[in-house]
């Protein structure tokens, strides 16, 4: 009885753990325009994100880089008061140097502000953050 408990309750926790990264990335779906950073010089001004896992930064409707990108959730405890989720972007195409929020290796954390604003910061000290408004 207590291994059939055992296996139910690991059953549930990792689907509820699927099913909420489902939603962040419906959540996250759609066009963004960015309305402030710190530390860092941005060179687009809108990304879109796709259910599929495709996203693309745009600078003046010209899309500048192309890729995809996964979600994950925070295991950090030093990060957990930025947000539940990391998002990690694999660039397919650039133009030039591609989008400058993504000139690091590491995956950015994902807090969402509102329902229609979200932050990504990227990990360390004094490390740059970019702040985004729904535009859909």
């Amino acid at each position: 009885m207590k291994t059939e408990l055992f296996w139910i309750l690991l059953t549930l926790t990792l689907i509820t753990s699927g099913c909420e990264k489902i939603e962040m990335k419906r959540e996250l779906t759609g066009y963004w325009t960015i309305f402030g950073n710190w530390g860092a010089t941005v060179n687009f001004n809108t990304v879109r994100f796709r259910r599929n896992g495709d996203y693309k930064f745009f600078r003046n409707d010209t899309a500048i880089d192309i890729g995809s990108y996964k979600i994950y959730e925070n295991h950090e405890d030093w990060l957990k008061g930025l947000g539940d989720f990391v998002i990690d972007f694999n660039s397919k195409y650039k133009q030039g140097r591609g989008a400058s929020m993504l000139r690091t290796d590491e995956p950015l954390v994902i807090q969402e502000i509102s329902h229609d604003s979200i932050g990504f910061y990227e990990i360390g000290y004094d490390a740059p953050s970019y702040y985004f408004k729904r535009l859909d």
